[in-house]
């Protein structure tokens, strides 16, 4: 079977909380297979989450990763889809671009056994949790078409979060009350706020909202020097040129040398600066995955960081030289 989508019509009847309430941008969206300690691995969307400010502004956080359900590995999988549109028949389950079953597989869409959706119960205890986000989203003027399944569209998207508290199952063995990550205000849909809808459907790169639609407002510029915003550095890099992945990549980990000197960080921790650094950059969406594979590429990496920003790797850490 194909792609599946998230929008009502895709959804079949049959993550964790991390991010506190509050303002946040998508920086990155992708579909995974993601374990629990005590639960079988699921399919899930990862989204991470840059906090902002009151303004809008990234703060000085790392960005959270948000793990929505989906569904069992069993019925769903990560796909590696080129784009939005990409429906080739690599995209079957099994075929050529599926990821598999294995933990921490990782794709950029969602995949189905069936071709139906996740499951869409009335009973929020038996909702997919990536349906519960979605339809928080959909009130708030998100476009239906970017919930086809193809997790980078949510890129981009700057809102204010909250936590919809869930149904606990009478033999649930958690020591929190679950919940879902939704757009909205203190626990509820209602009084939720878009500041910036994805670059899928602004067109851009990221740069207000689209024209007309209804439940938001353009973001509001903050002033510099916000109390808690990332400090930009003294000099930036030149704008990146257009078609030189491994140029950009090279400009994002100077950034990283210049605001990082002097430190050792593993490479979970480099990714998610980077992933930072590419999203306040405005990157193009095209380049983003790139990009990204260039800093698990590790022959290009190591020789990269070494003979270009003259750090130390050492396994999984590398030491930036002091300034």
């Amino acid at each position: 079977m194909p792609r599946a989508g998230i929008r009502p019509e895709d959804r079949s009847t049959g993550g964790l909380f991390t991010f506190e309430e509050g303002n946040g941008e998508i920086v990155n969206a992708t579909v995974c297979n993601h374990s629990i300690p005590g639960f079988d691995p699921s399919c899930v969307f990862k989204l991470s989450i840059q906090r902002l400010d009151a303004n809008w502004n990234p703060t000085a956080d790392e960005p959270i990763d948000e793990f929505l359900n989906v569904g069992s590995v069993t019925k769903f999988h990560p796909g590696n889809a080129k784009s939005s549109d990409d429906n080739s028949d690599a995209l079957e389950f099994g075929g050529a671009a599926d990821c598999g079953d294995q933990d921490e597989a990782e794709g950029t869409c969602l995949l189905s056994l069936t071709g139906k959706g996740p499951n869409d119960s009335q009973n929020l205890k038996f909702k997919a949790k990536i349906n519960i986000f979605a339809d928080s989203c959909l009130a708030h003027g998100v476009k239906p078409g970017l919930f086809n399944g193809y997790a980078p569209n949510l890129i981009g998207m700057k809102a204010h979060f909250t936590q919809m508290m869930l149904p606990k199952s009478a033999d649930s063995q958690a020591k929190r009350d679950p919940s879902c990550l939704i757009v909205g205000s203190g626990g509820q849909v209602a009084g939720g706020k878009i500041a910036q809808y994805p670059n899928a459907q602004t067109g851009g790169t990221g740069n207000g909202t689209t024209a007309g639609a209804s439940g938001s407002a353009p973001a509001a510029k903050g002033k510099a020097g916000t109390k808690g915003a990332t400090p930009t550095p003294t000099t930036p890099p030149a704008a990146p040129p257009s078609d030189d992945i491994s140029n950009i990549a090279l400009q994002m980990l100077a950034l990283i040398s210049a605001s990082s000197a002097g430190t050792t960080l593993t490479r979970q921790k480099l990714g998610s600066k980077m992933v930072v650094l590419l999203a306040k950059n405005q990157i193009p969406n095209a380049k983003l995955r790139p990009v990204q594979d260039l800093l698990k590429n590790d022959e290009w990496f190591v020789e990269n960081v070494k003979s270009e920003l003259g750090w130390t790797v050492e396994g999984d850490e590398v030491t930036i030289p002091a300034a």
